[in-house]
């Protein structure tokens, strides 16, 4: 059962998933263990990776391990395709948030479509945003704000993005995945790189 769990943690790592507390918590129970996690990042270790934890210790990711000469120009255009795609991740989290009345968004929360799309009809600034949003998944001609919903809502499920994950088809109901946590890292990462310019560091106490 352990090196079946390995097994299943560690592919998904590498496919760029997301191992979280709510979402797979059989999978994150394994990694309570520090002797799991030893044994996963010596393994990605032979390939340049690490295991790491979000802040707020609720979600596993594969990272580098460190940049190196090899790997810098690899991780610069990593981190330049993250920053890019960044307000789209955020537009969407903000528009779920914002339709469902939530306070913030966190991994394993129902996002349910017919709520979404009530919230939407009733809400002009939300409709903006969702058309801000279906303008860069650019996958129909159709404007109807049901149309422009169902294409944001599977742009989001893809495995590139992998905001989503469809846990109900029949009733539209969709869970918001780990990479939530990791999104919020890397708003976080890049509004302190914002408030501290490059060549300067903070000041000792």
């Amino acid at each position: 059962m352990s090196d079946d769990r390995f097994r299943r943690i560690a592919t998904h790592l590498l496919q760029g998933g997301f191992i979280n507390r709510q979402t797979a918590p059989d999978l994150f129970e394994y990694l309570e263990s520090p002797d799991s996690v030893a044994g996963l990042r010596d393994f990605l270790g032979r390939l340049g990776l690490t295991a790491a934890l979000t802040s707020n210790e609720e979600t596993w990711y594969a990272a580098l391990a460190g940049i190196t000469e090899g790997n810098r120009a690899a991780a610069r255009e990593t981190a330049a395709q993250a920053k890019r795609e960044l307000r789209y991740w955020v537009g969407f989290l903000k528009l779920a948030m914002t339709a469902l009345d939530e306070p913030a968004p966190f991994a394993g929360a129902r996002l349910h479509a017919h709520r979404l799309m009530g919230a939407i009809q009733d809400n002009l600034n939300l409709q903006e945003t969702l058309r801000t949003l279906a303008q860069r998944v650019r996958s129909t001609a159709d404007s109807s704000l049901q149309s422009l919903m169902d294409s944001v809502l599977r742009w989001a499920e893809r495995p590139e993005q992998g905001l989503l994950d469809l846990i109900d088809e029949q009733r539209g109901i969709y869970r918001l995945t780990g990479k939530v946590d990791w999104v919020l890292d890397m708003i976080q990462a890049f509004d302190e790189s914002i408030e501290r310019p490059a060549g300067t560091t903070r000041r000792r106490a």
